[in-house]
């Protein structure tokens, strides 16, 4: 009897337990629905001067579910808990109407929020358009000057396709062989007059550069071609155009022999720095080329450690160069200045000479064999010195620079592998331009609309592969992205975002993570105890027997 009675105990305390956890949950539920569908209905008039202030209005459900849920993803793991407690008790007592929602179906839910506020702003941004800016300029110029509109798209693909690029490497590359046969040509006639077949070679090089900055001007406009991060090639390309145009006209006057040609000879000579700017120029061909790109950027990162070499490299010369310089002078006291070598004191006679002949014995500009025999004059351990000296910065000092600048170009050449980019500046830039690709009215953020529709693009596609990100599907990525959770993202979400999700885990992301991991536990630790103190509760209540001889606890 005490057996039949304990096990009516537990079924009847397994079956409120289910019951009341059930109610809960259906309770939480219907709550956050009611939260999610009372919208903005009833939304001040004022709220509509800013799209700023309407953005922070448009979102009450959200932030009263973030207020619901403090913690988002640890909450779907305790519904999942309860999801499996429910699953494995049948009760018959149970409905399946107060089951709880699963996590996929909150997620689904979360999906249908943020579509629907994506479409609240897209109604609204269409509205705020029109209203503040019905007569923009540039939406009035495309309307006044389609052709212009048209001819700027067709420059600007010719400009950023890669046979555009291709083609000016080509002339860089001949244009640099061209000044190098123009400067031979006149190193052997310095008396002729310029020949006109360089001028007409110098013409056609003329106008296909010109032509380059007028499309790019064309493409991009003033503002952005002449001040944007490439500034300084830019306004290299604007000063070799003019320059070489002038320098054309007084190569011109002078073939012409002008009244004024021995002012134009005067004139021609100084801008025949033209061609070292020229010359400069085709160093743009490094950007084209990844080869020449990963030896630049290792110069350029070794910079720091070849100055430090270098000093160190002086300093040991100039200790060995105090050193023998001393010994020439001792011995020159020793047996007079008369009767001293002259070898010795042509290599070692004074610092500045000894310190010359140490760094030229060192670097190849002098046989060491032919310094070192002198100093046998002053003594034969001397020599013995000397040789050291050529051993220790030969193997010791000049292989340690070469381990620098090989470690430096190992360095450049992951860092040129890893990004595409050539910093985080022009990351940020690229994913700003993908932003605003995808926010067409500019005003600041998009939807999960916007997103879905520009998922499948090729620069979209091309972006994402280009820093690592990959993504089942539109709306894991913009869950992802979306930071704060209010189903839109702005620029500086989408960046930073960008560029977390960019390239393999981190130290700080496992730390996180862990962080993370020990916050849900420690929620499920304090869930876990609150039931067992609802269990002893129920277990202390009388128990009360109804007309069907149903258990039940007394109320």
């Amino acid at each position: 009897m005490e057996t039949q009675v304990s096990q009516l105990v537990e079924e009847a305390v397994q079956r409120s337990h289910d019951q009341f956890m059930a109610r809960l949950d259906n309770w939480l539920l219907a709550l956050e629905n009611r939260l999610c569908h009372d919208d903005y209905e009833t939304l001040p008039a004022d709220h509509h001067h800013s799209p700023q202030t309407h953005s922070q209005a448009i979102s009450p459900a959200l932030h009263a579910e973030e207020t619901v849920e403090p913690s988002g993803s640890g909450e779907e793991e305790v519904e999942e808990i309860h999801r499996v407690e429910l699953d494995n008790v049948k009760s018959p007592m149970a409905s399946p109407e107060v089951k709880p929602p699963r996590p996929s179906d909150r997620s689904q839910s979360s999906y249908d929020l943020a579509k629907r506020e994506g479409s609240r702003l897209e109604v609204y941004k269409k509205l705020y358009t029109e209203s503040m800016h019905p007569d923009a300029p540039n939406e009035w110029f495309r309307r006044a000057c389609p052709c212009f509109v048209a001819f700027r798209s067709a420059a600007r693909r010719i400009v950023t396709s890669q046979r555009f690029e291709l083609f000016f490497a080509t002339v860089l590359v001949s244009n640099a062989l061209y000044i190098g046969g123009q400067i031979q040509w006149m190193s052997a006639h310095p008396t002729d007059l310029i020949d006109p077949g360089f001028t007409i070679v110098h013409t056609l090089y003329a106008v296909i550069f010109t032509s380059e900055v007028a499309l790019n001007l064309v493409a991009f406009g003033f503002k952005k071609f002449l001040c944007s991060s490439g500034w300084g090639w830019a306004w290299l390309d604007v000063l070799v155009v003019f320059s070489a145009w002038i320098e054309l006209y007084l190569d011109i006057q002078q073939m012409l022999n002008s009244p004024a040609s021995g002012t134009s000879v005067r004139i021609v000579r100084v801008f025949k720095f033209t061609r070292i700017l020229q010359g400069l120029r085709s160093l743009r061909i490094v950007r084209y080329v990844s080869g020449l790109r990963i030896l630049v950027y290792s110069m350029y990162d070794a910079t720091k450690s070849l100055l430090w070499a270098l000093i160190l490299l002086a300093l040991i010369i100039y200790v060995f160069g105090l050193l023998f310089a001393s010994a020439a002078l001792d011995h020159a006291v020793t047996v007079g200045p008369d009767v001293i070598d002259p070898q010795l004191k042509r290599f070692f006679g004074s610092v500045d000479v000894a310190v010359t002949t140490l760094y030229r014995s060192v670097l190849g500009g002098l046989d060491w064999g032919e310094a070192a025999g002198p100093l046998g004059t002053a003594g034969y351990v001397w020599v013995q010195i000397f040789q050291f000296y050529i051993g220790f910065v030969s193997f010791a000092i000049l292989n340690v620079m070469t381990g620098v600048f090989c470690n430096s170009a190992i360095r450049a050449a992951e860092h040129d592998h890893t990004i595409m980019m050539q910093n985080r500046v022009q990351f940020r830039d690229m994913a700003a331009d993908l932003f605003k690709k995808m926010d067409a009215s500019g005003f600041g953020q998009i939807t999960i609309n916007e997103f879905e529709s520009l998922y499948d693009d090729e620069d979209m596609k091309a972006f994402l592969d280009s820093i690592e990100i990959s993504a089942s599907d539109a709306w894991t990525l913009f869950a992802s992205l979306d930071q704060d959770g209010n189903g839109l993202i702005g620029i500086n979400e989408f960046t930073e975002g960008c560029l977390k999700l960019h390239g393999p885990a981190r130290s700080v992301d496992l730390y996180a993570l862990r962080q993370q991991h020990l916050k849900f536990r420690e929620q499920l630790t304090s869930l876990v105890q609150n039931q067992h103190k609802i269990m002893e509760k129920l277990q202390t209540r009388p128990l009360v027997m109804r007309s069907d001889h149903t258990p039940i606890f007394e109320v």
